[in-house]
């Protein structure tokens, strides 16, 4: 994906009154090729909290793919930590994509109020 942009739209029932609706925006970034960025958003257009739960997925269910390495980390003066996860592909017989995705901490749970909106953000290089 050199250029050009993916968008996804994706709706859920939750209940008979809850509902909510996810944007999920995938890109390269203008200047570094080999970044390329992913937006979710989740919004709540109905009149009332939506609950949520998180589940952040550790396990990799690809053979092809190795995960080298995790580790919580911070940038510059931020508070805001982020998870970083090193891997690896297996992409033919001695060739390999090396990756990193940088993601702000996934908490496991969220209240989201009436009209409101949750953001997260991937940011993958790939090298």
């Amino acid at each position: 994906m050199n250029q050009g942009l993916v968008r996804r739209i994706q709706c859920f029932k939750i209940s008979e009154e809850h509902s909510a609706y996810v944007t999920h925006l995938l890109y390269t970034h203008r200047r570094r090729p080999s970044l390329i960025i992913q937006e979710i958003d989740i919004i709540n257009p109905s009149k009332q909290t939506v609950d949520l739960d998180f589940q952040q997925e550790k396990q990799i269910s690809s053979s092809n793919i190795q995960q080298l390495d995790e580790q919580d980390t911070t940038f510059d003066s931020s508070k805001e930590k982020f998870l970083m996860i090193t891997n690896q592909i297996s992409t033919g017989q001695h060739n390999s994509i090396m990756f990193v995705i940088i993601t702000n901490k996934i908490i496991p749970s969220s209240h989201i109020k009436p009209d409101r909106c949750v953001e997260i953000c991937f940011f993958i290089f790939y090298f």
